[in-house]
């Protein structure tokens, strides 16, 4: 009885170890509490750890030139010798808009170098590519312009502009702060140098705060643009108007009078005047990255300080010579507009990947009475043309040199007083990044 209740043990307990897998002891093991249970037969969860915030903006894009320019000029039997230099600094980074973060700003940032001066030439957040705010070109200005053109808009200001693609179609129009209107006296009894030196026939000096006129400018210009943009063709026609006010003293610069009240010696007055300009430009790919040209051409009534060949003149410390309006008494409260007209074009052509051509020049004229002569001086500007053509190698992706052959010539309201011809040989070498 015993052996058989023993066999039947033991065959029981072998049967029992063949199907039924060991189980070892866990030194590590979680000890459970009463009432809990654990599921051997699911994984367990990783802790959850938190995730680092990812920078969803695009890495900043660095970008600039340098440039020397040495040039040689001849006109009127006199030789100058100039050495120009020049250079470019530009940031530009692409971030999400915040809250909604569906948009993205390109936040954009140039500074300009010249041989006198450091400049910022641009501060500007461009939003979803169609809102623009800061200190940028302003809409007067066409985008495919050729800097050289002295018939080509060059103005800068604080803006905010929008811009709407429909296609091929793009519209845009802008608030902005106007370039500050200078006035000033032209007097055809005062051309010597004596009163040259004695600011006739040149801009007021904002400095003298007793001067007859002054514009306080408290209006923003506003702008418009419609053009066509696609592979081959890019044209734009853009206005711009500009509302200026001013004060007018008649007795400023008088002496007082001791048997006149104090109070009765200042009779300042306000008086408003409108300005505006038309602008068109066009530039065709011929040959894309081969051969294109440019042409523009402008219409301005007292918007010549938007000009680059007339702004110029004003801002040559040897001439200043108003631009954009102007006065020729300064007991009336007048002022006269200057009209102006001008057209230039550009074509440039590669030869090679590495040799390009560019020839361009622009014509300036002023219209309206000041052709008759009736009230500007004789050595007062005219008009002005300038042809230019120009050479480029380069020696490396970022190193290049060029040189140039260009003419000048500017009319004055007296024939006679104008200058001659003039010639510039011109060479220079840039580097870029």
């Amino acid at each position: 009885m015993f052996m058989k209740i023993t066999s039947r043990l033991l065959v029981g307990l072998l049967i029992t170890n063949s199907l039924t897998p060991a189980i070892y002891a866990d030194p590590n093991e979680t000890i459970f509490g009463e009432g809990e249970e654990k599921n051997w037969f699911l994984e367990e969860e990783e802790p959850k750890t938190k995730k680092e915030p990812v920078d969803t903006a695009a890495p900043m894009e660095i970008s600039g030139d340098i440039g020397l320019a040495p040039a040689v000029k001849y006109q009127d039997g006199e030789w100058e010798l100039k050495n120009g230099i020049s250079g470019k600094l530009t940031l530009k980074r692409k971030v999400p808009v915040t809250p909604c973060g569906k948009y993205e700003a390109a936040l954009a940032l140039s500074l300009k170098l010249t041989d006198k001066e450091v400049k910022l030439a641009k501060a500007t957040a461009t939003i979803a590519k169609c809102i623009t705010i800061g200190y940028g070109s302003s809409i007067f200005v066409y985008e495919k312009s050729h800097a050289g053109l002295y018939a080509a808009p060059s103005a800068a200001a604080l803006q905010i502009k929008f811009k709407h693609k429909f296609n091929a179609f793009h519209l845009g129009y802008s608030v902005e702060r106007p370039v500050a209107l200078k006035l000033g006296l032209f007097d055809k009894t005062k051309i010597s140098e004596e009163d040259i030196k004695q600011r006739a026939n040149k801009v007021d000096d904002v400095k003298d705060k007793k001067r007859a006129f002054q514009v306080t400018g408290d209006f923003p210009a506003v702008g418009l643009s419609v053009g066509v943009v696609n592979d081959a063709l890019n044209y734009c026609l853009s206005g711009l108007a500009r509302y200026s006010n001013y004060t007018h003293d008649p007795k400023a610069g008088d002496k007082p009078d001791p048997n006149q009240a104090a109070a009765a010696t200042s009779s300042k007055d306000t008086h408003y005047l409108f300005t505006w300009g038309a602008n068109l430009g066009l530039n065709y790919q011929v040959v894309p990255d081969q051969c294109s040209f440019t042409v523009q051409g402008f219409y301005v009534h007292g918007l010549g300080d938007y000009i680059a060949g007339a702004k110029a003149i004003q801002s040559d410390p040897d001439r200043e010579e108003m631009c954009a309006a102007y006065y020729v008494d300064k007991k009336q409260h007048a002022i006269t507009p200057i009209d102006m007209v001008g057209g230039g074009g550009m074509v440039e052509f590669s030869i090679t990947p590495k040799i390009g051509v560019d020839l361009s020049g622009s014509y300036i004229k002023v219209l309206g009475d000041d052709v008759t002569n009736t009230t500007k001086p004789g050595d007062s500007f005219q008009s002005t043309w300038h042809g230019d053509l120009g050479f480029s190698y380069k020696l490396h992706k970022h190193l290049s040199i060029s040189a140039g052959y260009g003419m000048k010539k500017e009319y004055t309201v007296v024939d006679k007083k104008s200058e001659g011809l003039a010639h510039s040989v011109s060479g220079g070498i840039n580097f870029s990044f």
